[in-house]
């Protein structure tokens, strides 16, 4: 399966937005991420996709960092 080729600013746009933040794409991967079930690991691009985010990897990332101790098995998405 080959990769669709995306644009560079499409790229830092949304690195940009991936940083800002957003309580309903933050909502979405916990949604996302508390539906791994136990035993089972994820990555950051399968939840962001999962989400609706395809290419809000990153803010997947960011989003564990911050909300981790906030009863989301953080344990379970791997990168």
């Amino acid at each position: 399966m080959r990769r669709l080729a995306v644009p560079q600013n499409l790229k830092r746009r949304i690195l940009k937005d991936a940083l800002r933040d957003n309580e309903q794409r933050d909502a979405a991967f916990r949604r996302i991420i508390r539906s791994v079930p136990k035993g089972k690991v994820s990555t950051y691009g399968k939840v962001a996709a999962a989400a609706g985010y395809p290419l809000y990897h990153r803010a997947v990332a960011k989003f564990l960092r911050k909300d981790a101790l906030h009863a989301v098995p953080w344990q379970r998405i791997v990168g």
